[in-house]
């Protein structure tokens, strides 16, 4: 055996001493326990429980004769790719488990800067922001307002989502209201998003020039995203809030803001027929 090879199987996941095994049984016929102890210089204590992990893994296989058992190694050119394949299916499954529980704790997420205030977070990355933002959204209960403008951070996939999201909030009785920004409608995404809206019974208003972004989830958490009006830069800062009086405040503004904002349904005739 040569080193090189040892240390190729182990980048592979397997241990110094499981590396020694299987080249050491690929040139050798099928051996007992014993044997491949005294091959490979590995204690016999040791032996017998390193070769059962070599068996579950595909790289060997047992042998019976009358009461002894033999072990050989399997194909190589067969079973360590189906080592790695079995390995990658168990990582996808781990993955997706690990993202639905990731999304699930989203919610809970604390890490963010409070300016010593836990009721404030402040949140910059924009996939944390999409991902805690669906998950307030789909949660809520009673009623979601929404200002709605550019620049917008979820893609189409996410929009999408968020069309299956309100159809199922609708049918339990939570009301959504829009304000869409009128010449955000200029967009065909957009008007075919503002038209999924309208199918699945949000209802949305027009309105020349919003003042930012803004959702509030069943009067309780509000999530307003602005810009630096300094540098003007692209960088977006989203500021989440559970503060009664704060979020209230908001609520007022969002009605005074429906109560002038245009009907949309002047404009449907224009919209895209895409479903």
């Amino acid at each position: 055996m040569s080193e090189k090879q040892k240390e190729q199987l182990m980048k592979f996941g397997l241990t110094k001493r499981e590396s020694i095994i299987v080249l050491s049984l690929i040139k050798t016929k099928p051996m007992v326990a014993s044997e491949i102890a005294k091959l490979t210089k590995i204690p016999r204590s040791k032996i017998y429980d390193i070769l059962d992990k070599l068996v579950n893994k595909g790289l060997c296989k047992e042998h019976s004769e009358g009461k002894v058992k033999k072990y050989s190694a399997e194909n190589p050119h067969k079973s360590l790719p189906q080592m790695i394949k079995k390995k990658m299916k168990l990582y996808e499954d781990m993955y997706e488990e690990a993202s639905a529980i990731g999304k699930e704790l989203l919610v809970d997420y604390n890490d963010y800067s409070y300016f010593g205030y836990e009721f404030v977070h402040i949140v910059k990355d924009s996939q944390d922001v999409v991902e805690r933002y669906k998950a307030l959204y789909s949660e809520s209960r009673e009623t979601i307002k929404e200002f709605v403008k550019s620049p917008y951070s979820m893609a189409k996939k996410d929009i999408v989502e968020v069309k299956k999201i309100n159809k199922m909030l609708i049918d339990r009785g939570v009301r959504i209201q829009n304000i869409n920004e009128k010449k955000d409608l200029d967009s065909d995404l957009i008007k075919t998003a503002t038209q999924w809206h309208i199918d699945a019974g949000v209802e949305i208003r027009l309105y020349n020039n919003l003042p930012m972004k803004l959702s509030i989830f069943d009067d309780k958490v509000a999530m307003y995203i602005l810009n630096n009006p300094i540098t003007l830069s692209t960088e977006l800062t989203t500021i989440f809030v559970e503060h009664s009086g704060f979020v209230e405040m908001l609520k007022c503004a969002f009605n005074e803001y429906w109560k002038s904002a245009t009907s949309v349904s002047s404009l449907i005739k224009t919209f895209p027929v895409k479903k």
